[in-house]
């Protein structure tokens, strides 16, 4: 990465208006983010999955939202959804509420809060990439700064909403451990619910976790597992069997988890290198 690339990262007065291409709805985003969704279609299958899951759908948990895209795209698809986003960082908070503002959606409440494990307060690496702020570093875009965030679980945020069919996308480079942990109740309560989690095995190292703890979380959890990649050579899938032992995970591979009987399923988006297919999985009963 090109420092001086990032030179306007978290200059609000340099915010562009955008339409991405493919969607209804507009946006603010740095100079930097024009390539991601301008000259080029942003993560257009998980785009497409998470839109099509959300017909049947009631709530929508859009955890690490940064300037919005997946907010706008269940908001502006789906007008009687709920929406929870959650962004703890302040520039970025700051242009995900004015984008929700700016396309009159209904039902979108935007929280300054970082998912975790427990409610209080800790430190956040802001990174080089606002895309790419966590709780931990990270090995391409590394952090400028420390600051202090609120932390929330999703058991809290949930606590006085009734069971609903809900789809949470969870994007916390390397932090999904914990916003699970931090999800027990929900996952007791919320029978008809789905995940849409980030697999990025370089920052689940970074966090203290082998690759693999997060496939073998799940299948605690009761989930089975099952990966897909998405390429120019089209879609693969095969079942991971025995995700409990020990893998060798040595570059990104698409993840995908499913609940045997419930409806419940979860599927993992990889993050994308620049020029690079999408990769993400997608898994249906």
């Amino acid at each position: 990465m090109n420092p001086s690339d990032f030179q306007h990262e978290y200059d609000l007065t340099a915010l562009q208006l955008i339409r991405p291409g493919g969607h209804s709805f507009e946006m603010e985003v740095t100079p930097r983010y024009l390539h991601h969704y301008v000259h080029n279609s942003y993560e257009p299958f998980t785009a497409d999955l998470l839109a099509n899951l959300l017909f049947s759908q009631r709530l929508f948990i859009d955890v690490g939202a940064h300037y919005g895209f997946y907010t706008l795209l269940a908001a502006t698809r789906h007008s009687r959804l709920e929406v929870l986003a959650l962004e703890p960082v302040q520039e970025s908070y700051t242009v995900l509420t004015r984008n929700i503002e700016r396309n009159g959606v209904k039902g979108v409440r935007a929280l300054q809060r970082a998912a975790s494990d427990c409610d209080g307060r800790a430190l956040f690496n802001i990174s080089l990439s606002s895309e790419n702020c966590s709780f931990y570093p990270h090995p391409v875009a590394p952090p400028v700064y420390q600051i202090e965030v609120d932390t929330m679980t999703i058991d809290t945020l949930l606590r006085d909403h009734a069971p609903c069919p809900t789809v949470i996308k969870m994007d916390t480079d390397g932090h999904e451990l914990k916003v699970l942990e931090g999800m027990k109740d929900t996952l007791a309560r919320f029978r008809d619910l789905s995940l849409v989690v980030e697999f990025n095995p370089k920052m689940l190292k970074r966090a203290g976790h082998a690759p693999e703890d997060l496939l073998e979380k799940l299948e605690r959890l009761g989930f089975m597992s099952s990966s897909l990649t998405t390429a120019s050579a089209g879609r693969r899938s095969s079942p991971i069997h025995n995700p409990g032992k020990r893998l060798s995970i040595r570059r990104a591979t698409s993840i995908c988890t499913a609940h045997g009987g419930t409806g419940r399923w979860a599927c993992a988006s990889l993050p994308t290198r620049r020029g690079s297919a999408e990769r993400s999985a997608a898994f249906s009963n």
